[in-house]
């Protein structure tokens, strides 16, 4: 006979609906990560929006016409075994990858390294966007493991990037005009 009611159970059910149930509760409420209230998030996306406004305001405003004058005569500057051309090329076609690649490296490592001490991700008393289950051991390691993977994937991808750098700078040496010293 099925128990539908706690007081037709026999006791050792009684006691396995009482495990299951803390079993439940605590994955629903105490497993979990703290998460920022609506406010917080709010004033973390106004600063960070109004940041990202206000570099993006100065390089408009500030560098884009230096960069311009500069990229019209690129074959003009010589600094010694580079040319304004691959100054040009280098910084738009490879130097991205490469920071970005490193940015992602860094922060796998240095954010790993916090995780791996403590053994759990996220880390005890940080707050998230989102709230997030907690993992312990080789498996809160796995976000930061491929994080590193596409840091590396990302650099490996800086040499094709590199040669194509290499193509547009000997496109830039034979159409290059006389210079204006």
């Amino acid at each position: 006979m099925a128990c539908f009611y706690y007081s037709n159970c026999h006791p050792n059910v009684f006691y396995l609906l009482f495990w299951l149930d803390d079993i439940l509760t605590e994955m629903k409420v105490g497993n979990y990560s703290p998460e920022f209230t609506s406010e917080e998030k709010k004033r973390l996306f106004l600063t960070r929006y109004l940041w990202i406004g206000l570099v993006c305001v100065i390089i408009i405003l500030a560098f884009n016409p230096l960069f311009n004058n500069y990229v019209e005569n690129m074959n003009c500057y010589d600094y010694g075994a580079f040319s304004g051309a691959h100054v040009v090329f280098y910084g738009l076609l490879v130097a991205p990858p490469i920071l970005f690649g490193l940015l992602l490296l860094g922060y796998s490592v240095v954010r790993g390294q916090k995780v791996r001490a403590l053994g759990q991700d996220p880390l005890p008393g940080e707050k998230l966007l989102k709230s997030r289950r907690f993992t312990y051991g080789a498996k809160a390691m796995i976000r930061y493991k491929a994080i590193f993977l596409v840091g590396v994937a990302v650099l490996i991808f800086s040499v094709p990037a590199k040669q194509q750098a290499d193509v547009f700078i000997d496109m830039a040496r034979e159409s290059e005009e006389s210079c204006n010293n």
